[in-house]
């Protein structure tokens, strides 16, 4: 089981997201795993995570050919575009529930909360407007040509929305809650599914809190 330590910042106070100084005092989380694919080709992921004691902050980097990304309303079908996942359980208990943060390339999230795959609640887009998200690109986008592309995705998560959805308190220093980071596509050329922490089944399946790694709040 992989385990990534969140170190604290001070909340950004004249900017939402934390400076590149502040970024690079975070540990950088490798979306390696690849088991579902079954072709050469996957695109390089890594995400960063800092936390005040207001936001938690994410901030994902991905190199890869293809883009295709035309979902444009919160809540729509995400995953099917070039997609960033971010799904944590604010507890250590894997019978808790736990939320799935998916957000495409464009900034449009569809999110959920749960206790697994088919006992969740999807939230409805205006219960979403607190994640803020700050994509590189903002309007639908294809481009299948096989010139290497990078595209960044950083987001907002209000500590007390989570806390509001799972029931939890804030986390403080020490705190470890379980979560993945995915990323994905399937209407690309060459569809793709990584994972930080493995997943070990047979086909796609990022809705297993058992397989998720420890994030512990430093």
């Amino acid at each position: 089981m992989k385990i990534y330590t969140i170190q604290p910042i001070k909340n950004p106070v004249d900017t939402h997201f934390p400076s590149e100084g502040q970024w690079a005092q975070a540990e950088v989380a490798v979306l390696d795993q690849y088991r579902w694919t079954d072709h050469e080709y996957h695109p390089k992921c890594e995400v960063r995570v800092l936390y005040s004691e207001e936001n938690l902050f994410l901030y994902f980097h991905t190199e890869e050919q293809h883009f295709a990304s035309s979902r444009t309303e919160d809540g729509d079908e995400v995953w099917k575009d070039n997609c960033v996942e971010f799904f944590v359980s604010a507890s250590e208990d894997l019978s808790a529930p736990y939320m799935n943060f998916e957000i495409n390339m464009i900034g449009v999230m569809l999110l959920g909360v749960g206790v697994d795959r088919n006992q969740r609640r999807k939230l409805a887009a205006a219960e979403m407007k607190s994640v803020i998200r700050q994509p590189d690109y903002t309007e639908p986008i294809v481009d299948s040509s096989d010139t290497l592309k990078i595209w960044n995705l950083k987001a907002l998560i209000p500590l007390e929305f989570i806390k509001q959805h799972s029931g939890t308190e804030r986390p403080q220093k020490g705190t470890v809650w379980r979560a993945n980071f995915n990323t994905c596509a399937s209407d690309v050329p060459h569809p793709y599914y990584g994972t930080w922490n493995p997943i070990e089944t047979e086909h796609p399946d990022f809705h297993r809190p058992e397989y998720f790694g420890k994030i512990v709040f430093g």
